[in-house]
């Protein structure tokens, strides 16, 4: 300026006064400036906002920004506007979590299985367990009613020991397999689980529950092939004879060879004793 420096500049007292003044009367031209674009955009703000709310759904910082005609960036600049963007785009958010949040109905049937998973293994039942299984926080979990009653229900009630939960399916377990053996049903570990009412896996965590279980199927299984191979042994007799029978009646030579090729079945004499 002139042929004069910056730093020269400040040394002459009444060209400092008429920069400080200059400068003053500038910064304040800016902050008038500011506000009046601060109003402004609140005002577009708040008109944006009434006409997307009338439309009876949230709405996103893009849909609002894109009704004002400027950035997100540019309005988080102004501390009003940016107070009053925050304000609106929690309740969109509020609104979008509990939009996603499941049924009362399906979140009660989830906490029940909750409740049986942990009694299962053996778990102290808690609130924060519960809601860390069916993935939800407690604050949310507790704003259904009926999430709620059945927590109150059931949430207090003191938690069976291990060993005692193991003695209360081992009992279930003897009962369902007394009633496969008494309706002649197959006993098989899969039967017997849906009969208790409790998964394999789940049964399967107490030792002696899982003992019971495989031997009662193993020996069922077992009783099974000896009763279908002694119904084939009576029917094989039952051929034998009459095979042997066929053979007088034609007068042909007994034999163990002739009477197989009768039947149809070779070598009987050393599968079947009895033959």
């Amino acid at each position: 300026m002139g042929g004069i420096s910056d730093q020269t500049l400040p040394t002459y007292p009444k060209v400092r006064r008429l920069v400080d003044e200059h400068l003053r009367s500038y910064h304040r031209y800016r902050l008038q400036e500011f506000a009046l674009r601060e109003e402004q955009l609140l005002r577009q703000m708040k008109a944006a906002i009434t006409e997307l709310e009338a439309r009876g759904k949230p709405f996103t910082q893009n849909e609002l920004c894109e009704m004002v005609g400027t950035s997100r960036s540019n309005l988080r600049k102004y501390p009003h506007v940016k107070a009053l963007l925050k304000q609106k785009i929690t309740l969109h958010h509020i609104y979008q979590r509990r939009r996603v949040q499941p049924a009362e109905e399906e979140l009660v049937q989830r906490v029940k299985e909750a409740f049986i998973d942990l009694a299962d293994h053996g778990e102290h039942i808690t609130l924060v367990k519960v809601a860390r299984k069916v993935k939800i926080t407690e604050e949310v979990l507790l704003q259904y009613p009926q999430v709620l009653l059945f927590l109150e229900q059931h949430g207090s009630q003191k938690r069976k020991p291990r060993s005692e939960r193991a003695e209360e399916l081992l009992n279930l377990v003897k009962d369902a397999i007394n009633v496969c053996k008494a309706s002649g049903q197959p006993i098989t570990k899969e039967r017997l689980s849906g009969m208790v009412g409790v998964d394999n896996a789940s049964l399967r965590r107490y030792a002696e529950v899982r003992t019971l279980m495989t031997q009662a199927a193993n020996e069922d299984k077992q009783q099974r092939q000896e009763r279908r191979f002694q119904a084939r042994e009576e029917e094989l007799i039952q051929q034998v004879i009459a095979a042997l029978q066929q053979l007088r009646d034609k007068n042909k030579r007994i034999s163990k060879q002739a009477i197989e090729k009768v039947v149809h079945v070779s070598d009987i004499c050393s599968y079947y004793p009895k033959v």
